[in-house]
């Protein structure tokens, strides 16, 4: 076992917990709760590229964080 694949599983975990609380929560909470949720799947895949030691795929996560900041914010604007 790797200390990355270790690190990867409890972003999993922590997903899982998020999920219930998307699941669970009022709509400013699920807001919220999905922006957690954004942030350790980004994570996850950054994880994910330094399990396997590739350089090439960082971007694909870097994109995911702008993309879900942009939407959360379109989010935001469209609740109020």
């Amino acid at each position: 076992m790797n200390i990355w694949f270790i690190a990867i599983l409890f972003m999993l975990l922590s997903l899982l917990i998020t999920t219930v609380g998307i699941l669970r929560g009022t709509v400013l909470n699920r807001l919220i709760f999905l922006q957690v949720s954004s942030n350790i799947t980004t994570i996850t895949a950054l994880l994910l590229c330094e399990f396997y030691g590739r350089a090439a795929y960082f971007d694909v996560p870097l994109t995911m964080a702008i993309l879900s900041f942009i939407s959360i914010l379109i989010f935001i604007r469209y609740l109020e």
